[in-house]
């Protein structure tokens, strides 16, 4: 359990509209660091410094810590109480600094006094901006689609292949010549008349006009010449498009000859020679690969494709989507706080009246020092014989009640709050006609004030000290080295006891100072009281020791979580009941215990409070954020359903009757943010019954500035809370909470023609990808791919040798044609076998349109 002695203080600012947050602690932390001495009038100047804003703050905050620190306090108790509130405060904010990154206080306005809206505007919500996201990378697609295709598509243009040649011919033969009409461009064209100008040149009919040419499509034409005498001619060659015209030249020379042709001898093509049984067809030049283009289309189909599958799951998350609910109106300028702290109305008192008549009956009488007005009959006797038959009359003692001395350590705020028996004693001793002196020490318990602020001495009490019963509570492991003096001197009473206001599972297996010095110890509750009582005043009651705790102690392990069980016991469904409010109040779980809970005692309360991390504030209880999610598990994992939906009915009335009373002293209180509070914790509990419509009005609560703690709650409760059937239901939990656990497809349930249009999509873009990646994975092999074709098939084998100096390596082929894939940056060459007459083709394959570089006739004659 950790102290935390200025939390009332900032309680009372959080109610005056003064919020701390995570920077204002930051502060205080970096102040309280700072050495030197430390006294109310600096610590008290210090807050004002950091905490006020404007006069009006100042003025509130110096009354409200004059009201917290009681300023008739002597100096002397000042100087030594206020460093250890100092030391608790420093290590309350050591761990209370990390904070959750989720934790995110809500927004509020300068003043901190009128919280403002925390919705964001339409155009800074994540699904605009995906939107947005998704159009400008469509339009980056087809621009740069655009922009590729035309940079890398010249416009329609075409020419006549070759553009220049030379016809060698005979008078009165005629001369063939291969030419054709080429598309150079990107687009499409359409050839129109071709004509020739020149004696004895004419075309063959060909279909080439009115034929539409693709990008690089060729149509080939047959020119014929025929010459009657000798001599040079020419010719000019022009062909019309309706992308414009090309044009060429071409000359022929006729004349007569008796010797055969020469075999190919034309430009840029292999060189052929003739070698008798073997005719060689010598270097073949490596021509590289031309850049593959084919993948392109693919992939920007491919991109196209994704673009419209995202935007359509876009349109599907909008399409089924909730809408925001529409939030509860507010006003900030009424009542922000609600007083959980009356939750379940007053605890039930450690000491019932039984115990209390008990109590006072075992304090007696006792013979004063003082003579009553009955005569003592003995004594007299005896005193006239001693005095020589002189008449001498003896008195009894006057029988008094015995006193009862309460002493409560002033440094023990919290753990008071929590076991508040010293003021119930002293109340129902005082009611049953019991002299009470209640004081409360600092430390050393010699020195004492009253409640009218008086010091007391318990050194000028010595001599009544035989009719006082003398209780001292405090915590008997915290209790100073310094007042050893005092403790000595109080074990010399005939009627004394130490109260320990410790939690039991608190208690280490050691002697404790008051021990050592004498002091006998006993538990702080209803019995160690009866068991002090009767030891001392009690005529029957044995002379016994203190009794030892009931609970060995345990320390705890690196992960505190898991000794929960063990250090809970049966207080365990207690615990995890209360988990379910943080923080809770003493009567709600005081009232959560007599109404499902009632085999336990009310001192199991302090079990709860000596979980790891539990901190005590005006509101009561709070675990820490490991243990309570850990209870929590345990609630729905542990407790039976019937005694959960108990728990749940009892805690709910709680809510509903603390509204109905707060309401009844306040009726403005409906849209105040104090009524936000109320019924965000009524709908979590909710939830749990109800969830359908318990989602819905949390999802409108979640537009308020509560929205941040909401969605931290039932991100914890989200894997316990029960599956609601109801579609939109789902999703207001799945945007609550995401860690909720339900599956995408049962929160936007599609319909038939958004399956279709999405499965189209997907395998479209399936089978543009891996279409784009084979076209890419054929287009940058290594190497181009030769062909040699023949007219008529040669079976005589082929060979393919490498042409390097230090010898290459060579490839068989049975003959021709043959097609083979030659690494690049090597030449080669061909030897054919013996061939009558055959017409080649060399050139390179590009997938499954042949590119010939080249065309030769080769004759050879049989062996």
């Amino acid at each position: 359990m950790t102290d935390f002695p200025l939390r009332s203080f900032l309680i009372t600012l959080e109610r005056d509209g003064i919020f701390l947050a995570v920077r204002d602690y930051d502060r205080i932390a970096l102040v309280l660091g700072t050495d030197g001495e430390w006294t109310l009038g600096r610590l008290r100047n210090v807050l004002v410094a950091l905490l006020a804003k404007d006069p009006d703050q100042r003025e509130l905050i110096l009354r409200r810590f004059d009201d917290a620190f009681d300023p008739n306090l002597p100096p002397l108790v000042r100087e030594l109480a206020l460093p250890v509130e100092i030391d608790r405060l420093r290590g309350e904010l050591a761990r209370n600094q990390p904070r959750h990154p989720d934790e995110t206080p809500p927004l509020r306005s300068p003043s901190r006094s009128v919280p403002t809206s925390a919705r964001k505007p339409w155009w800074e919500r994540r699904p605009v901006k995906v939107a947005v996201l998704v159009v400008l990378l469509a339009l980056i697609g087809i621009l740069g689609y655009r922009d590729t295709c035309i940079s890398r598509e010249p416009p329609p243009n075409f020419q006549i292949d070759p553009p220049l040649r030379t016809l060698a011919a005979e008078p009165g033969r005629d001369s063939n010549l291969e030419l054709a009409l080429v598309n150079l461009g990107g687009g499409k064209l359409t050839p129109g008349t071709v004509t020739v100008e020149g004696d004895g040149f004419s075309f063959a009919p060909h279909g080439c006009s009115g034929h539409a040419l693709a990008a690089r499509e060729r149509c080939t034409l047959n020119l014929r010449f025929r010459s009657d005498k000798p001599g040079q001619y020419s010719a000019s060659i022009q062909a019309q498009s309706d992308q414009g015209k090309a044009e060429s030249r071409i000359s022929a020379e006729s004349k007569e000859s008796d010797k055969p042709p020469d075999p190919l001898k034309l430009d840029k093509l292999p060189i052929i020679t003739h070698v008798p049984r073997r005719p060689v067809l010598r270097s073949i030049q490596n021509i590289a690969n031309p850049a593959q283009d084919d993948w392109r289309e693919p992939a920007w189909a491919t991109l196209v494709l994704l673009i419209l599958l995202l935007g359509f799951a876009v349109y599907l998350r909008r399409y089924q989507r909730l809408p925001m609910d529409t939030p509860p109106p507010w006003n900030g300028d009424l009542p922000r706080h609600f007083p959980f702290e009356r939750l379940g109305g007053p605890p039930a008192p450690r000491l019932d009246r039984q115990t209390l008549a008990h109590l006072a009956d075992c304090m007696g009488y006792f013979r004063s020092v003082h003579a009553s007005r009955r005569p003592d009959i003995s004594a007299s006797v005896l005193a006239t014989v001693a005095q020589g038959g002189i008449p001498t009359l003896r008195f009894l003692q006057r029988k008094q009640l015995r006193h009862l001395v309460i002493l409560e350590d002033g440094q023990a705020g919290e753990i008071a709050r929590l076991n508040p028996i010293a003021k119930e004693l002293r109340e129902g001793m005082a009611h049953l006609g019991v002299e009470v002196l209640l004081g409360c020490y600092y430390g050393d318990p010699g020195t004492a004030w009253d409640e009218h602020g008086r010091a007391f001495y318990l050194d000028d009490l010595e001599a009544q000290r035989n009719g006082l019963l003398l209780l001292v509570f405090g915590e008997a492991d915290r209790a100073q080295i310094g007042c050893r003096l005092s403790l000595e001197r109080l074990a010399r009473w005939p009627h004394r006891a130490w109260m320990d206001l410790s939690p039991v599972e608190l208690r280490a297996p050691r002697t404790t100072l008051p021990e050592r010095c004498g002091l006998p110890g006993y538990p702080a509750t209803a019995d160690g009281l009866l068991r002090a009582f009767q030891r001392f005043l009690s005529e029957t009651a044995p002379q016994s020791k203190a009794a030892a705790p009931t609970q060995p102690f345990h320390s705890w392990s690196d992960d505190p979580s898991a000794d929960v069980e063990r250090r809970l016991g049966d207080a365990l469904p207690w615990a995890a009941a209360c988990a379910l409010i943080q923080p809770f109040s003493y009567g709600l779980a005081d009232g959560l215990r007599r109404a499902c809970f009632k085999h336990l005692p009310n001192e199991r309360i302090e079990r709860l409070a000596a979980l790891p991390g539990t901190s005590i504030t005006a509101e009561g209880l709070r675990y820490a954020d490991s243990v309570a999610e850990r209870l929590q598990t345990l609630f729905f994992r542990r407790i039976p359903d019937t005694q959960r939906s108990q728990i749940l009915d009892y805690l709910l009335k709680a809510l509903n009757d603390a509204w109905e009373e707060q309401q009844q002293l306040d009726p403005n209180l409906s849209n105040s943010p104090a009524h936000l509070a109320w019924e965000r914790r009524y709908q979590q509990l909710r939830l749990m019954l109800e969830p359908e419509e318990a989602l819905k009005r949390l999802s409108e609560l979640d537009g308020t500035p509560l929205g941040g703690a909401i969605g931290r709650d039932l991100q914890r409760l989200a894997p316990h809370l029960p599956r609601p059937n109801d579609r939109l239901a789902q999703q207001r939990l799945a945007r609550l909470a995401p860690a909720c656990g339900i599956p995408l497809l049962d929160r936007f349930r599609l319909r038939r023609w958004h399956r279709a249009v999405a499965g189209m999509l997907a395998l479209g873009l399936l089978g543009a990808g891996l279409l784009s990646l084979y076209l890419g994975w054929q287009a940058f092999q290594s190497g181009p791919r030769m062909v040699v074709t023949a007219e008529a098939e040669i079976s005589t084998p082929v060979k393919l040798l490498e042409v390097s100096k230090q010898g290459g390596s060579s490839r068989d082929f049975p003959g021709l044609p043959l097609a083979t894939r030659l690494p690049a940056g090597k030449d080669w060459r061909l030897e054919l076998g013996s061939v009558e007459s055959a017409k080649l083709g060399l050139g390179i394959v590009r997938h499954d349109s042949k590119v010939v570089i080249g065309l030769g006739v080769c004759l050879t004659s049989p062996v």
